[in-house]
């Protein structure tokens, strides 16, 4: 890890780099600012995950009910991602959620009914 260059503290992957934050908002403090954008961050990151990790995208649906079953279910994944990427943190720091689904992947679940002489 690398130590952020005003703090000299470790950074996180996220905090790696330079950032500028430009705003027309006068007379605010800076670090207020960064703090109110920083969600936006996330949600930008969550939607990545959903098009990327996850592979979902766009459905064209025409009944309503589809619309709103398919938003719950993008929305459950992502936090099914969420949750892994916590536990992940604490119990496996080295491993991201993409990883752990790339080797889960492959797995799959089959059902076999094997007729037998008695029924």
């Amino acid at each position: 890890m690398t130590a952020c260059s005003i703090t000299r503290r470790p950074c996180s992957p996220r905090q790696e780099g330079g950032y500028l934050l430009r705003t027309n908002r006068v007379g605010k403090d800076p670090a207020e600012l960064w703090n109110q954008y920083m969600p936006w961050v996330e949600v930008e990151e969550a939607f990545r995950n959903l098009k990327g990790d996850l592979g979902i995208r766009p459905i064209w649906h025409r009944d309503a009910q589809r619309i709103d079953a398919h938003v719950f279910v993008s929305f459950l994944a992502h936090c099914l991602q969420v949750s892994l990427k916590v536990r992940l943190e604490r119990m496996a720091p080295g491993l991201t959620p993409r990883s752990v689904l790339e080797k889960l992947g492959p797995m799959q679940k089959v059902d076999v009914h094997v007729p037998t002489s008695d029924g």
